[in-house]
Protein backbone atom coordinates (compact mmCIF):
# COMPACT_ATOMS: atom_id res chain seq x y z
CA UNK A 1 0.00 0.00 0.00
CA UNK A 2 1.23 3.46 -0.81
CA UNK A 3 0.28 6.45 1.32
CA UNK A 4 1.26 9.93 0.26
CA UNK A 5 0.57 13.50 1.27
CA UNK A 6 1.78 16.92 0.27
CA UNK A 7 4.11 19.10 2.31
CA UNK A 8 5.00 22.68 1.52
CA UNK A 9 8.27 22.65 -0.39
CA UNK A 10 10.11 24.75 2.20
CA UNK A 11 9.25 22.30 4.99
CA UNK A 12 10.30 19.32 2.89
CA UNK A 13 13.63 20.96 2.02
CA UNK A 14 14.25 21.88 5.66
CA UNK A 15 13.58 18.33 6.83
CA UNK A 16 15.58 16.67 4.07
CA UNK A 17 18.48 19.09 4.64
CA UNK A 18 18.71 17.74 8.18
CA UNK A 19 19.41 14.29 6.73
CA UNK A 20 16.04 12.82 7.64
CA UNK A 21 14.71 9.95 5.53
CA UNK A 22 11.13 11.20 5.39
CA UNK A 23 9.75 8.06 3.81
CA UNK A 24 11.25 5.82 6.49
CA UNK A 25 10.35 8.16 9.34
CA UNK A 26 6.71 8.48 8.31
CA UNK A 27 6.41 4.73 7.78
CA UNK A 28 7.79 4.10 11.27
CA UNK A 29 5.47 6.67 12.84
CA UNK A 30 2.40 5.28 11.11
CA UNK A 31 3.17 1.66 11.93
CA UNK A 32 4.06 2.40 15.56
CA UNK A 33 0.77 4.29 15.88
CA UNK A 34 -1.10 1.27 14.49
CA UNK A 35 0.71 -0.87 17.06
CA UNK A 36 -0.18 1.56 19.86
CA UNK A 37 -3.84 1.31 18.84
CA UNK A 38 -3.58 -2.51 18.93
CA UNK A 39 -4.41 -2.64 15.22
CA UNK A 40 -1.24 -4.59 14.38
CA UNK A 41 0.85 -7.00 16.44
CA UNK A 42 4.46 -6.62 17.51
CA UNK A 43 5.53 -9.21 14.94
CA UNK A 44 3.61 -7.39 12.20
CA UNK A 45 5.37 -4.17 13.19
CA UNK A 46 8.76 -5.89 13.05
CA UNK A 47 8.03 -7.54 9.71
CA UNK A 48 6.72 -4.34 8.11
CA UNK A 49 9.80 -2.40 9.20
CA UNK A 50 12.30 -5.22 8.72
CA UNK A 51 13.72 -4.82 12.21
CA UNK A 52 14.58 -7.11 15.11
CA UNK A 53 12.53 -7.48 18.29
CA UNK A 54 14.86 -5.14 20.18
CA UNK A 55 14.90 -2.55 17.40
CA UNK A 56 11.09 -2.55 17.38
CA UNK A 57 11.03 -2.14 21.16
CA UNK A 58 13.35 0.87 20.86
CA UNK A 59 11.12 2.47 18.20
CA UNK A 60 8.04 1.89 20.34
CA UNK A 61 9.76 3.44 23.35
CA UNK A 62 11.20 6.34 21.32
CA UNK A 63 7.72 7.20 20.06
CA UNK A 64 6.10 6.86 23.50
CA UNK A 65 3.83 4.08 22.31
CA UNK A 66 4.70 1.39 24.82
CA UNK A 67 1.98 -0.39 26.71
CA UNK A 68 1.91 0.45 30.38
CA UNK A 69 1.60 -2.72 32.40
CA UNK A 70 1.05 -2.66 36.15
CA UNK A 71 4.09 -3.67 38.24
Amino acid sequence: MTISFELPQDIEQQIRTNGVDLDREERELYLVELYRQDRISHSQLRDALGVSFHEAEKLIKDHGAGHDFPP
